[in-house]
């Protein structure tokens, strides 16, 4: 079963962001909301390009559930989005907020 979930960028500071079940967006692939549907994913896109305020650019992106049940992006470039910089910067202080206010 091919699932979808919706992702764009905070326009606050172009992190990657994820839209949840209850409409809120989050810094976290595995809090997003994955859907099985079309209809229910172009419903939920129509949604996030109304929301220029929080998100830039939102699109949908495929997942899988692995054997434990996370969720992981299937394609290279969505795994760095969500998971970060490839190599790690010396000095460099990676921080994440957990959400992104409404």
């Amino acid at each position: 079963m091919k699932l979808w979930m919706i992702t764009g960028n905070a326009t606050d500071d172009g992190a990657p962001i994820y839209l949840q079940a209850h409409g809120r967006w989050t810094r976290k692939l595995s809090a997003g909301y994955p859907v099985s549907g079309e209809e229910e994913r172009d419903a939920l896109l129509a949604q996030a390009k109304a929301e220029q305020r929080i998100v830039c650019d939102p699109y949908a992106i495929t997942v899988e559930r692995g054997s434990l049940g996370h969720l992981a992006p299937t394609s290279l470039r969505e795994r760095i989005r969500a998971e970060g910089p490839t190599v790690v910067l010396v000095g460099a202080a990676v921080s994440r907020p957990a959400a992104v206010g409404a």
